[in-house]
């Protein structure tokens, strides 16, 4: 069996997160904490242990965030919506180089005070050798492309299984997302109507996951009271199957922590 990985929550905030995030019976988590808490960190390592679950009801792990640009815009991306994407989901990318580089393991397993689930070694195996077999898709292919004499990402199965899917909020309208994670980044900066939108497409078996910063409003329109975020939080709170977080305490670095405070 691989060497899994433990991640281990840094203070108590984090510890209650990650029980939120691997409860089976909570279907919406909401979660507000400034840059550097650990937020996608933690939403992104819960999901795949679950996704690599053999006894996990969930599919695939979908990643979204709003398309939100800072400063001056840089004009239409070229390419497929994946590549059109790519720039705006790096952040995920940057979490799972973290995640594998931490133990050099394949797959990456979750401890909570009350859970622990690993990613099964049969499955996982099944699916690498899928991902070997089948030709990449687009995902695999274009967005990550692998620039030569560089060693392959240790991640990169995963992307060509199909376990991890770029979503496009523009195109959720209409679809039914069953059996499936989705972690939805940045979601201040979504307007109330965007919130809803994306909630009411999680389909039987799926549970959603909506991160962000209150004082990390983008959007000009949008301000820590009105957004999306804080929305659904406010609208959702008090029903069994919905769980709400606060993250207050930095674990990036002391830099990170330090502009936080003063800037």
């Amino acid at each position: 069996m691989p060497r899994g990985m433990r991640v281990i929550p840094k203070n108590f905030e984090q510890w209650v997160l990650l029980d939120a995030l691997l409860n089976p019976d909570i279907r919406l988590v909401t979660c507000f904490g400034r840059a550097g808490t650990g937020k996608t960190f933690l939403s992104i390592a819960a999901a795949l242990s679950q996704v690599l679950s053999e006894f996990s009801p969930y599919k695939k792990l979908y990643i979204s965030r709003p398309v939100v640009q800072i400063g001056k815009d840089l004009g239409a991306l070229p390419g497929t919506k994946e590549e059109k994407l790519s720039p705006y989901v790096q952040p995920y990318f940057d979490n799972l180089e973290v995640l594998f580089a931490r133990s050099g393991a394949p797959l990456p397993s979750v401890a909570s005070s009350t859970t622990s689930i690993v990613a099964s070694d049969s499955k996982a195996k099944r699916k690498q050798a899928q991902a070997r077999k089948a030709p990449p898709p687009i995902f695999g292919s274009q967005v990550q492309q692998q620039v030569a004499g560089q060693p392959r990402r240790p991640y990169q199965w995963l992307l060509d299984a199909g376990l991890i899917e770029i979503e496009a909020m523009t195109y959720i309208r209409g679809r039914s997302i069953g059996h499936a994670y989705m972690i939805m980044d940045e979601a201040q900066n979504m307007t109330p109507h965007e919130a809803k939108t994306v909630i009411t497409r999680m389909g039987e078996g799926s549970k959603l996951v909506l991160i962000g910063d209150l004082d990390q409003v983008d959007t000009p329109y949008l301000d820590g009271r009105s957004n999306g975020l804080i929305h659904a939080h406010e609208r959702m709170k008090g029903h069994s199957i919905t769980a709400h977080v606060r993250l207050v305490h930095g674990v990036r670095s002391q830099l990170s922590e330090l502009a936080s405070e003063l800037m």
